[in-house]
């Protein structure tokens, strides 16, 4: 249940791990695998036991198993990451002015971000005297490294049985309608367990090329996205957030929700932290709901620090893994160790304390992260570490924020039920991660969204419909709306119903702009405090639509066609086409006569005196009375 009021209006480097087909146990060697920050970073990835990659269709060890990939920079135990050139750096602002002046100074820009109240940033290589000059005004915050990135050399997982995730999906819920970026080295985009779930992505390196912008061939999977993994780590994260359920593999923890592949570490595992931070801004920019990172460093980095808390203000989830360095103590990485972000540290099979998982006050929560079996391309693998931990965190946040939860109160409810498996505060925060406890049970405040109607160029009805009051007496009704791409600037809320029994509700919505997407869900707050949102759906404002037929040639003249396909709301479009010689438009271009439509179809216009064998170019054109304005494609046709 919700809690809040919604206001309309480095893993350690080791030997050579071994062979581990057994979920839930805890081998006993150490690989990198995954990801650390530059100088002193911790790496996160598959924990000082990482089992083996299982390859067969069954992630049995059937199959072609590949030797894990090792660490080179051998037994040590923290990893002394390299940064990149000294001229690459991130500079932090308070003003814009500031961020346009470093943009200015900069030899080349690499990301300009925008965090909101926190302020700006760019990223990009400045020479040293630029640096220093930038340093020096008071509305710089800071100039700081852009530091790399490097790798860390059907059942039900364990993991989402002991956290009850089966129980949840069995009570209906399954995180349809929520959206969760995992931001990572990209998500295999034709894995069966995935490819039902997948939505769009973001890649800030391709697959299949290094951070540095060299080749490098990665684990072998086929690319057919740029945000394809190469590395594997990142499908492995994305299985355990939200495989889908299909009979075969395994099963995530919110199995409906739709997944986002993030790409911001390269084949090698290697990126920059201004490409993570480009990441977390855009996952937020997006409106999805959950970030999660399995990813940290020992090092604070400001830049970092300013996206995590812009993605929180705007209600985004941020789940961190905890970090590999166990044992010890007070050694929480970033940006878990952010009071922004969910910490969460790693369990084994046996409820205990995974060896190498981190610990601190910083910790949130505790959830399974020893042998987790879980996706990798080209079949299934079981792998450690507290990046495997997050991920459950992430799926369950995901199953919350589709009930209708905003970033803060999932993290709340996350909090609020735990189960007490006698660990510290330090070692596993409020307990261990409890999917049934936490979720809403279907027999509460259930809401839908549905299809809008009489769309028209600037308006439109938003549809809703109130399943159950949940046992109130009254439910307050609304909908949350907002340009897609654009959520943090555009969101709007429409005005409130109050409905004491179930059935369908609807909203006129007016002063939009005509083609541009919009994003919205219905939402409800009931009498006794409880409250839920449906699933977010898309619009387009219908506008004026036209396209260019192919002309009907004669000796010296043509007939030129075009079809009206849509009035977009007005009542007449006035029709005509512009034509020209090709090479010559300036000189040589024209309009034909206008004729009025009131109805959509075909149209057409004659034109002479052409000039046999000449090129000339034309398109279909309309304004309508409502003043929307646009042209089909350009044509071309040739007088014999």
């Amino acid at each position: 249940m919700g809690t809040g009021t919604p206001q309309p209006g480095s893993d350690s480097s080791g030997d050579d791990a071994t062979t581990d087909d057994s979920p839930g146990t805890d081998g006993a060697t150490r690989r990198q695998l995954l990801v650390g920050l530059t100088t002193g970073a911790t790496a996160i990835g598959l924990g000082a036991s990482a089992a083996a990659e299982a390859r067969g269709p069954n992630g049995n060890g059937a199959g072609n198993n590949r030797p894990v990939r090792n660490n080179p920079a051998g037994n040590n135990d923290r990893v002394e990451q390299g940064r990149g050139p000294p001229d690459q750096v991130i500079v932090g602002t308070t003003t814009q002015a500031a961020a346009d002046e470093a943009a200015q100074q900069a030899r080349e820009v690499r990301h300009k971000l925008d965090f909101g109240d926190r302020g700006k940033a760019v990223a990009g290589r400045f020479p040293e005297q630029a640096q220093q000059a930038l340093q020096n005004r008071p509305d710089v915050r800071y100039v700081e490294p852009d530091a790399t990135f490097e790798a860390i050399g059907e059942s039900l997982p364990w993991g989402a049985d002991r956290i009850d995730a089966d129980t949840v999906h069995d009570g209906g819920t399954t995180g349809d309608g929520a959206d969760i970026a995992i931001i990572d080295t990209g998500i295999d985009s034709d894995h069966p367990d995935l490819v039902d779930n997948l939505g769009a992505g973001k890649a800030y390196v391709e697959a299949g090329t290094d951070y540095d912008g060299s080749s490098c061939s990665g684990n072998g999977n086929t690319y057919h996205e740029p945000w394809d993994d190469d590395n594997d780590h990142g499908t492995h994260c994305a299985g355990t957030a939200a495989g889908v359920a299909n009979s075969e593999g395994v099963i995530g923890v919110a199995p409906g929700a739709t997944l986002h592949a993030i790409k911001a570490l390269s084949c090698s595992g290697t990126g920059y932290l201004s490409d993570i931070a480009a990441g977390v801004e855009y996952t937020t920019n997006q409106g999805w709901d959950v970030a999660s990172l399995s990813l940290g460093s020992s090092s604070d980095y400001s830049t970092l620090k300013d996206a995590c808390q812009y993605a929180v203000d705007q209600g985004v989830l941020v789940v961190a893994a905890a970090g590999n360095d166990g044992p010890c103590s007070d050694c929480v990485s970033y940006p878990a160790k952010y009071s922004s972000v969910v910490a969460v540290s790693a369990t084994d099979s046996s409820d205990d304390l995974a060896s190498f998982s981190s610990t601190g006050p910083e910790i949130d929560i505790a959830a399974p992260g020893s042998s987790v079996k879980s996706t990798v391309p080209g079949g299934y693998a079981y792998y450690s570490g507290t990046s495997m931990a997050c991920p459950h965190v992430s799926g369950v946040g995901g199953l919350l924020m589709a009930n209708g939860y905003n970033g803060s109160e999932a993290r709340s409810a996350l909090q609020g039920s735990t189960e007490d498996i006698g660990l510290s505060a330090s070692e596993s925060g409020n307990g261990l991660l409890n999917a049934e406890a936490t979720v809403p049970s279907s027999t509460e405040l259930s809401i839908s969204s549905l299809e809008v109607s009489d769309i028209q160029s600037d308006s439109v009805v938003l549809n809703g419909d109130l399943e159950s009051l949940g046992g109130a007496d009254s439910v307050d009704v609304y909908f949350k709306y907002w340009e897609k791409g654009s959520k943090s600037s555009t969101a709007d809320f429409t005005s409130v119903e109050t409905l004491s029994s179930t059935g369908p509700f609807s909203s006129n919505l007016s002063g939009l702009s005509s083609g541009t997407t919009y994003v919205f869900a219905a939402r409800g707050k009931a009498s006794d405090g409880d409250w839920n949102r449906g699933t977010r759906l898309e619009f387009v404002p219908d506008s004026l639509s036209i396209s260019t037929m192919e002309a009907t040639i004669n000796s010296a003249s043509a007939t030129l066609n075009g079809t009206l396909e849509s009035l977009g709301g007005a009542d007449s479009v006035d029709v005509y086409f512009k034509y020209w010689e090709k090479g010559s438009k300036s000189s040589t271009a024209d309009f034909t006569s206008v004729e009025t439509l009131t109805s959509t179809g075909s149209f057409s216009e004659s034109v002479s005196s052409l000039s046999s064998g000449a090129t000339y170019i034309f398109a279909a054109r309309g304004k309508s009375s409502t003043g929307d304005w646009n042209r089909g494609s350009r044509f071309e046709f040739s007088p014999p």
